[in-house]
């Protein structure tokens, strides 16, 4: 059967039902999203459309699939959707956040404060951006058993980076606003990890040991495995 034939077809992810695994790490390039899948047993790309691009494997012998959905509300939206109508439940974006000099540590995202235009399109305004609790309760027990050091925390989601430096102590990131309600209206699980930093770092995103520690707790969180 061709691509045009499938009637399921995810336009943007080039997926359809099935191929997404219920439990989804989602990464912001297809590079990192690579770079999990790497830990995965058995794992193997299912499709790239664009900066999309979708693997599956197996950790601690639960399914897992790890997709990148680039970075902002607009195309976090469009995989999020797409992503759910193929399978998937149980979403953890990890990415950075801009903060701080001295906010150094990663923080699970209980809650996000919402600036960012992508939610308004979807949401009325005091519809709060919550994560789901026993998530963000569970990523913090196994960091610690994992000796990581992270505390739970809010954000400030935005569309933007520049001029939003000020006497706020809340990181900046530009997905939690949007994918914690979008989450919930979906009828899913979601939640968010950040590692906080400067413009600079913020700019390269997640990468080398910090992308791996964070990704495999991720892996574990959403599985319930803490091997």
């Amino acid at each position: 059967m061709s691509e045009s034939e499938k009637t399921d077809l995810q336009v943007h992810l080039r997926i359809v039902s099935g191929d997404m695994a219920p439990q989804v790490v989602l990464t912001r390039t297809p590079e990192q999203a690579e770079r999990i899948a790497d830990l995965l047993d058995g794992a193997h790309k299912v499709a790239r459309g664009r900066a999309f691009a979708t693997f599956t494997g197996q950790w601690a012998g639960t399914e897992v699939s790890v997709l990148s959905v680039g970075l902002g509300g607009p195309s976090v939206s469009i995989a999020v959707e797409e992503a759910v109508r193929a399978g998937a439940r149980t979403l953890i974006l990890i990415e950075t956040a801009l903060a701080g000099a001295t906010e150094r540590d990663p923080i699970v995202v209980t809650s996000a404060a919402r600036y960012d235009g992508t939610s308004a399109e979807y949401f009325p305004a005091d519809l709060p951006a919550v994560a789901d609790v026993p998530l963000a309760l569970t990523a913090r027990e196994m960091a610690r058993r994992a000796g990581m050091e992270v505390r739970l925390g809010q954000v400030r989601s935005f569309d933007r980076l520049y001029g939003v430096e000020d006497d706020d102590s809340r990181p900046v990131d530009m997905s939690a606003g949007l994918l914690y309600p979008l989450a919930a209206s979906l009828r899913c699980r979601a939640l968010v990890i950040v590692q906080p930093g400067d413009l600079a770092a913020f700019a390269r995103g997640l990468e080398g040991d910090c992308l791996e520690s964070i990704g495999r707790l991720a892996l574990d969180v959403i599985t319930g495995s803490d091997r």
